[in-house]
């Protein structure tokens, strides 16, 4: 069994989280009540999913930690004004 999260306003769901390819399987939707804050979280993550400048910022960070060019955490925190 696989458990994908979703939202679902004005008569529509869309997924979070990404099905697997190829899979053809009977699906349960079941409700949730969720928090307010968590639906904002995942309206604003689905809103910066579809962003082209995020996916290349995204894009640009991951191709730096491939390419070593990372520092500490401790680092970054040091330089920020106490």
């Amino acid at each position: 069994m696989l458990t994908l999260r979703g939202l679902y306003e004005e008569g529509k769901i869309q997924l979070l989280d990404a099905p697997p390819q190829g899979a053809r399987s009977l699906v349960a939707v079941v409700f949730l009540e969720g928090m307010q804050d968590q639906i904002a979280d995942a309206k604003e993550t689905m809103l910066l999913a579809k962003s082209p400048i995020f996916k290349r910022l995204v894009e640009r960070g991951l191709a730096e930690v491939q390419q070593g060019q990372t520092r500490p955490v401790q680092e970054l925190l040091d330089e920020l004004p106490g």
